[in-house]
């Protein structure tokens, strides 16, 4: 994760620039349905319910962007890490063996993004970014939970963020 090896604000920077760069692109996408109809072909991973709304990526950048303003390094790369390696498991798993489903999302789903948060966030221990396995496990399992609730906000955005709230409260408290 590049937020491990270079200042806090050139992070800041690039999600800045991330964001404005999609902004626009949204922007455009959307306002002229030709252009979107064409993006949508051309590029698969806009997928058929973002064709009218912005694109999970925007939100995601959002989502990152909120989390290294206001949280610490530690937190904010956990929270960011967890949404970009779990939700995608908890989807693939989901549709494949998904068998005990609530509201387009399943139990297996959901245990695979704890597995994978875990995993992923267990990889940053080594970079003593002052959490240990109690906060990750308790990240892990938050991310996952406000990913599997039918929240109105777009999950790449809220699910970071208030992950990374659990964290940054439960080490506070801690």
């Amino acid at each position: 994760m590049l937020a491990l090896v270079v200042s806090r604000e050139t992070v800041l920077v690039g999600l800045a620039v991330a964001g404005v760069a999609f902004g626009a692109m949204e922007t455009v996408r959307l306002s002229f349905p030709s252009v979107s109809a064409w993006m949508a072909r051309r590029i698969p991973i806009i997928r058929a319910e973002e064709q009218h709304r912005p694109t999970g990526s925007t939100y995601f950048v959002a989502g990152a962007l909120v989390c290294f303003l206001v949280f610490d390094i530690g937190v904010a790369a956990n929270a960011v890490l967890f949404q970009a390696v779990g939700d995608p498991v908890a989807a693939a798993v989901g549709s494949k063996w998904g068998r005990r489903r609530w509201r387009g999302k399943s139990l297996e789903g959901s245990l695979a993004y704890v597995a994978a948060a875990l995993v992923s966030g267990g990889l940053l221990l080594p970079s003593h970014l002052g959490l240990g396995v109690p906060l990750l496990a308790l990240g892990a399992l938050a991310a996952a939970l406000f990913e599997f609730l039918p929240l109105p906000v777009d999950d790449n955005l809220r699910v970071p963020v208030l992950a990374a709230a659990v964290i940054a409260a439960a080490r506070a408290v801690l």
